[in-house]
């Protein structure tokens, strides 16, 4: 293992944990708040639950081919996106978890096409190694 593997590897590891921790505190605070504020608002910032219970029902269906990973991208932008919404429609109240959302949603993004992008870069420079 070399510095710029770990370096890979450590920055992952924070953009997904950091990510994680903030998007979980955005949403946390976001959700019951748009269940207060009547039934036009918690509709789109509670879209992704909603499309993930029917994605389960949808998949239970004998004869449709359910593709469950265009299901779950569809799902976790609903779930993003919703809530980021109502924050956007109430920023006077709603500013701080907002942005603790999208700044959360773009770290998780930007750890994950890390990865992708840079992980087989890596995978190639240690199976050199190997042989």
């Amino acid at each position: 293992m070399d510095a710029w593997f770990l370096l890979f590897v450590f920055t992952i590891a924070i953009g997904i944990a950091a990510g994680g921790a903030l998007a979980l505190a955005g949403y946390i605070g976001l959700l019951p708040a748009s269940l207060n504020f009547g039934w036009r608002n918690w509709l789109p910032a509670t879209s992704g639950v909603l499309a993930l219970v029917a994605g389960y029902f949808a998949s239970q269906l004998p004869f449709l081919d359910f593709n469950w990973r265009l299901w779950g991208g569809v799902t976790a932008l609903l779930a993003t996106v919703g809530p980021l919404w109502f924050a956007w429609r109430n920023r006077s109240e709603f500013a701080k978890p907002g942005k603790q959302l999208l700044i959360g949603a773009l770290l998780l993004v930007a750890a994950i096409g890390l990865l992708y992008g840079a992980g087989p870069h890596f995978i190639e420079r240690m199976a050199a190694g190997i042989k």
